[in-house]
C-alpha cells in the first residue's frame, strides 16, 4: 500500500465533506487553495496532541548566556527551532521513560530555564514527512483538516459536530496505537503518573486532582 502523502490527507478531507478531489496543492482551485491555508495548521495541531513516537527527538539544549532569571534558575537555554511541544528535560545518560518526576523548568520565549546543568530537550518536533507517520495518524490530521474545511464548504454546524466526535475517535485509536510501541510509563501530571495509553482514551482518564495528562 502507497504511503498517504499531503494531497492524500488533504483528499481524504474533502471526502468527508463530499467535495472534489485535488491534484495538487498549487493547482489553483477553490479546493486546493483552501487545503493549502490550513493543512498545515491542522498537521501542528495534531502532532501536538501525543509525544508520538514517530515524531520525537532528545537533543542537547544550546546554553544561553544571558540568564534574566538568575536569582530563580541556574541556567537558560534556547530551544531547538523544529520543537512543537516541549514534552520534558533530560538529564545526559538517562532515559527518559522512567517512572519519575519531571526536572522543573520554566518556559519563556522560545527558551527554558531549569537548575539542570547539561540539559536534553526531550520535545515533539515539526515533522513533515508523512512516510514516517502511521495510516491511523493519517487519518487525525485528515478529520482534524475537514473540522477546519468545514465552516467554509459546507457551512453546516451538524457536519462540524459530527466530525469533531470523528476527529476524537480518530486521535484516540492513534495515541493507543502509537503508545502499544512503548508501554513505559512517561506521562506525568501533577496528579500524578499515567501510562501514555491513557493519554488517548477520549475522558482523557483524569488524575484526583481532576486534571489529565496534558491537561
Amino acid at each position: 500500500m502507497a504511503v498517504a502523502n499531503s494531497v492524500d490527507i488533504c483528499n481524504f478531507a474533502l471526502d468527508h465533506l463530499g467535495k472534489t478531489s485535488i491534484l495538487s496543492l498549487s493547482e489553483g482551485s477553490a479546493e486546493a487553495q483552501a487545503c493549502l491555508r490550513q493543512y498545515d495548521a491542522a498537521r501542528r495541531a495534531c502532532l501536538g496532541r501525543s509525544p508520538w513516537t514517530f515524531a520525537r527527538k532528545l537533543r542537547a539544549l544550546s546554553l544561553l548566556e544571558a540568564n534574566t532569571l538568575s536569582d530563580t534558575w541556574a541556567y537558560h537555554y534556547d530551544l531547538p527551532n523544529d520543537m512543537l511541544k516541549l514534552i520534558r528535560l533530560a538529564e545526559a545518560g538517562r532515559m527518559v521513560q522512567v517512572n519519575e518526576a519531571p526536572i522543573p523548568m520554566y518556559l519563556e520565549a522560545g527558551t527554558v530555564y531549569t537548575d539542570l546543568a547539561s540539559a536534553l530537550g526531550f520535545y515533539i518536533f515539526d515533522s513533515t514527512d508523512t512516510a514516517a507517520w502511521s495510516s491511523l495518524f493519517d487519518d487525525a490530521v485528515a478529520l482534524f483538516l475537514a473540522m477546519r474545511l468545514a465552516p467554509s464548504m459546507t457551512r453546516r454546524k451538524t457536519d462540524v459536530e459530527t466530525l469533531q466526535g470523528m476527529f476524537r475517535a480518530a486521535l484516540a485509536e492513534a495515541i493507543e496505537n502509537d503508545a502499544q510501541q512503548e508501554p513505559l510509563v512517561y506521562g506525568f501530571h501533577a496528579g500524578g503518573y499515567v501510562d501514555a495509553r491513557d493519554a488517548g482514551s477520549p475522558t482523557e482518564r483524569a488524575q484526583a486532582d481532576g486534571s489529565t495528562i496534558w491537561g
